[in-house]
């Protein structure tokens, strides 16, 4: 049996993707016991950059975010006197270094348009920072539970300035997602769908469930959304939740404890397919992978009534 673990709300996510069938046994053996680091995806990447540039947080693995960015190209004297090129993108600025390649001195890229857009949007974060009068207290704070064994790791605790030093703290957590108008999506952003959207809020509860654990209240928590396919959409979400949800959400949160360790009893199953194993950063050593050759589907058709 595993060492006594700490659940998040992606522990959950996944554990119940699992089950359903449509994640890799092995995959979340690895990623929740093993602790090894799976590759990000572009949209992965763009959302941990645009997290960076807000809080300074890295990523999960200690990584700092690196742009996209255009080719080199020949710096001008006047560059090279500078050592740098910056570029203002609202109130941001992105700084573009000379480097010396073969003796020869060039600019870093500059950055692609979706990182461009990016910035913009970090622009807009930072502005709301100021509209709404809030004080960045922490980013990337770790929260426990030590009682249901539970942890989140919390993008930024803030509180209202004009309430004093002592006043509460709440919790938000950014997004940068390319949804934000999304209906049908489990990670879909749109108004009328939110209260529906059990995957996205499953996330709040957690949090401020955690929240009051350490703090001794409940935090309000808001996701700060960003549209990722332009510079102009976002939302700020408060979100509410009831009573029932908290006892709900412990419930939850046994009922996955009690399965991960029956699972873990068991042993995990693999549900290879060419994409996911070709992404699999165990694929070189899984006797499972099917990188090349998918495996055999049944599909049962009968006779319509």
């Amino acid at each position: 049996m595993s060492k006594e673990i700490y659940i998040s709300q992606s522990f959950i996510k996944s554990l119940y993707e699992y089950k359903r069938g449509d994640l890799c046994g092995l995959q979340f053996k690895a990623q929740y016991i093993d602790g090894i680091e799976f590759p990000s995806s572009d949209a992965m990447k763009l959302g941990q950059w645009f997290e960076y540039m807000c809080t300074g947080q890295k990523t999960k693995f200690g990584h700092t975010p690196e742009a996209d960015r255009l080719k080199p190209k020949k710096a001008t004297k006047k560059e090279i006197e500078a050592g740098k090129v910056v570029d203002v993108y609202g109130d941001v600025e992105d700084v573009r270094k000379v480097i010396e390649i073969d003796d020869v001195h060039y600019v870093e890229g500059a950055l692609s348009k979706k990182y461009k857009d990016a910035l913009e949007q970090v622009s807009a974060f930072k502005k709301m920072i100021n509209h709404y009068g809030l004080e960045i207290v922490d980013t990337g704070v770790k929260l426990t539970d030590e009682k249901l064994k539970t942890k989140g790791d919390v993008d930024i605790v803030a509180r209202f300035k004009k309430l004093g030093d002592d006043s509460p703290l709440l919790f938000i957590d950014t997004k940068f997602s390319g949804l934000i108008d999304n209906k049908w999506d489990d990670l879909g952003w749109a108004d009328e769908a939110l209260p529906y959207k059990d995957k996205i809020m499953i996330q709040a509860v957690h949090y401020k469930m955690l929240g009051k654990s350490m703090l001794g209240y409940e935090p309000d928590f808001y996701f700060w959304v960003f549209s990722s396919t332009n510079s102009i959409d976002r939302k700020n979400i408060k979100v509410v939740v009831d009573e029932d949800r908290f006892a709900e959400h412990e419930n939850i949160i046994h009922s996955a404890r009690a399965e991960f360790y029956k699972q873990d009893r068991a042993g995990w199953n693999p549900k290879p397919s060419p994409k996911k194993c070709s992404e699999c950063p165990l694929n070189k050593t899984c006797e499972y992978s099917a990188e090349d050759i998918p495996e055999i589907q049944v599909v049962y058709y009968g006779a319509e009534i």
